[in-house]
């Protein structure tokens, strides 16, 4: 998968890429179940197939880049602003853990956002 960085196009999910296509030649016959995790991750944010530690990961890229990675993630920072212009509130709902992870660093980074955090 293939992201715009400020300086170009970087890939950052090779490995991920290569698990799917590993994923969907084993399935193939079988249970195509075990493709369905991958495919959400690729859904959420391609940042989710990088291997090691998310926040690591997070820090090492431009702010811009992690929002226009993801375009769930730049419709959401689009209406979180809006709703903050007009002075409402909002509550965001994530699948999974890692993915709010990612929100919850871009909107801290963004530094104009309260953030208040549930999961478990």
């Amino acid at each position: 998968f293939f992201f715009q960085a400020e300086d170009g196009i970087r890939d950052i999910g090779v490995t991920g890429v290569q698990t799917c296509a590993l994923l969907i030649c084993e399935a193939r016959g079988r249970c195509a179940f075990k493709l369905i995790p991958i495919l959400l991750q690729i859904c959420n944010h391609p940042l989710l197939l990088e291997d090691g530690d998310l926040s690591a990961v997070l820090e090492k890229r431009q702010l811009s880049a992690i929002i226009q990675g993801s375009k769930k993630l730049e419709l959401s920072i689009h209406m979180l602003k809006e709703f903050k212009a007009n002075g409402h509130k909002a509550l965001l709902f994530c699948h999974s853990t890692q993915n709010l992870n990612i929100i919850q660093y871009v909107l801290l980074k963004l530094g104009s956002y309260k953030v208040c955090r549930l999961d478990g």
